[in-house]
């Protein structure tokens, strides 16, 4: 018997009574999608992080995208794939194909400008380490 595997190469082995069957599977993987990150920081208040999504495996000219953020709380997302920081913490923020057939995340963690201590605020403990930090340079 021989068949035909998933690299289209051809296997051999005995059948029983010395039928001879063929058969060809075709594996066939449906459109995938990947973000330019993985993981990401974007400033709470500041400048968004834009998150590109590519489609490959059979992509249609117009997939659209769904994008959501697992806390709004802390990030939101566009339609765009546009992310704003809001508050402190981490996100998930995913796109997924409409249809189901495929999505991607990426970990967003916010941050403050200038809270060197990562303590959700600016106090004079950020102001010591910065001046310790340019003293150092």
């Amino acid at each position: 018997m021989k068949y035909f595997s998933s690299d289209d190469s051809t296997n051999e082995f005995g059948g029983r009574n010395n039928w001879l069957s063929v058969c060809h599977v075709t594996f066939t993987q449906g459109p995938r999608i990947k973000l330019d990150y993985e993981e990401a920081k974007v400033e709470i208040h500041g400048d968004a992080l834009k998150l590109n999504a590519t489609i490959s495996g059979n992509p249609e000219a117009d997939d659209p995208i769904q994008w959501s953020s697992s806390d709004e709380s802390v990030a939101i997302v566009s339609d765009t794939g546009l992310v704003y920081g809001l508050g402190y913490g981490k996100t998930i923020i995913r796109a997924e194909l409409v249809d189901g057939s495929g999505y991607a995340t990426c970990v967003v963690e916010t941050y403050l400008d200038g809270d060197m201590d990562h303590n959700t605020k600016i106090d004079i403990d950020d102001i010591n380490l910065l001046i310790n930090k340019l003293l150092k340079q």
